[in-house]
């Protein structure tokens, strides 16, 4: 059943002011009691918060830099298997469901009441976001806030889901598919090359997916990594948080610089802000 994720009461003073930093989980993932769930910095410190329940994190209400209070709504946590429906009157108790971006909608349309059922899928989009116009994003695709989907690339969710999180770039040509059983989950302020491949596998927070990298199925890449141009991540290899992968097939060639860090960040925003431009028709085509 699911259950609303909310700010703790950290002390017995209240903090002046609560910023979430960090989800330390993402979309879809299967959370323990007492994992770490999201890091967040107050005027008196900077904390990870501990998940008091048990369940796979369903939706994520707050973002990053969002300002919260003790109590606030921040996440929805439940049974995977549960859908926006099942949790939408929790965003409502909380003031949250008028922001919320719903998961793909499932409609279902019936030929007559006894011969079929077939079930349509729609893709979901949060606000602030830019499609490119010959960009194709078709099935079950979820996107969250201010995420843009640039010229000729294509999101095609016919036999599992594509999740990409809020503030996330799919740069021109890019092709992003799943297998069945093997959906497709790109984290926040993640930058997806031209011509990049990814293919049921999961990207965490603020990494890069270089020009024409290709991802294989299973394949599970950290926070804060850069994947080089062209290289290859076969199926199933998991890449370490804050890593460089290069070559053919990939090879984590060292540790990400700390000073590299602001670089990947630097890099979404900028897309976040070319997005907005495009939005406002600044720049014509032919």
């Amino acid at each position: 059943m699911a259950k609303a994720i909310v700010i703790p009461k950290m002390n017995d003073v209240e903090p002046d002011y609560i910023i979430l930093s960090h989800w330390l989980k993402k979309t879809g993932s299967f959370v323990k009691l007492n994992d770490p769930l999201v890091e967040v910095e107050s005027d008196k410190a900077v904390l990870e918060i501990k998940s008091e329940l048990e369940g796979t994190l369903l939706y994520k209400v707050a973002q990053e830099d969002d300002k919260l209070v003790e109590g606030k709504l921040i996440g929805i946590i439940g049974e995977a298997h549960e859908k926006f429906e099942d949790y939408k009157s929790i965003l409502a108790e909380h003031g949250a469901l008028e922001v919320a971006a719903p998961p793909a909608r499932e409609t279902k349309l019936h030929e007559t009441e006894s011969v079929q059922t077939t079930t349509i899928y729609t893709p979901q989009h949060g606000q602030g976001g830019f499609i490119a116009s010959n960009a194709t994003v078709v099935g079950k695709v979820t996107l969250g806030n201010q995420v843009s989907v640039w010229y000729q690339a294509v999101l095609r969710a016919d036999e599992d889901q594509i999740v990409v999180g809020d503030r996330t770039n799919i740069q021109d040509g890019c092709i992003i598919h799943c297998d069945e059983g093997k959906p497709t989950t790109i984290g926040q302020s993640v930058t997806v090359g031209h011509g990049a491949i990814v293919h049921g596998a999961s990207v965490d927070d603020f990494s890069l997916i270089g020009m024409r990298a290709t991802v294989l199925n299973g394949a599970q890449i950290g926070k804060y990594c850069v994947i080089g141009a062209n290289a290859l991540i076969t199926e199933n290899m998991v890449v370490p948080d804050y890593s460089v992968v290069m070559g053919t097939p990939g090879k984590v060639v060292k540790q990400l610089p700390e000073s590299y860090k602001a670089t990947l960040e630097k890099a979404a925003s900028i897309y976040v802000h070319l997005s907005e431009e495009h939005i406002k028709g600044i720049y014509k085509a032919l």
